[in-house]
């Protein structure tokens, strides 16, 4: 098989002319999670530390918002999370997911104890 002699040059642009990431204003709510600056790797190895929370029900957004508010104070494992959530709803529980090969961190956060189905929240 022959391949014919092609000129097979980079269609990458050149540095100066790449795109810039777009800048996040002082005060978004997502600032904290976006490293400004490539070389940031302390910042960037904070926020990929933080746990994904996967609450029970998932339609209780208030019991979601208060882990999320929760782990953001400060509750660093899963037994410091459901001890502080446990002051407003007794029979939370925390889990944490602990499968070989993941890179995340993920929490399985149940505001009854168990997996509840949605549309058990509170007044709904």
């Amino acid at each position: 098989m022959r391949v014919a002699n092609r000129n097979l040059s980079c269609r990458c642009k050149p540095p100066a002319q790449r795109r810039r990431p777009l800048a996040i204003r002082e005060g978004d709510d997502w600032a904290e999670l976006i490293p400004p600056f490539r070389g940031d790797f302390q910042r960037a190895t904070a926020v990929s530390n933080r746990p994904t929370l996967i609450a029970s029900p998932r339609d209780d957004e208030v019991f979601q918002d208060l882990a999320e508010a929760m782990v953001a104070a400060g509750a660093n494992t899963p037994s410091a999370l459901q001890e502080a959530l446990r002051s407003r709803y007794p029979k939370a529980v925390v889990r944490a997911r602990d499968l070989s090969g993941e890179r995340g961190v993920i929490w399985y956060v149940y505001r009854e104890g168990r997996w509840t189905r949605s549309g058990k929240a509170p007044g709904g």
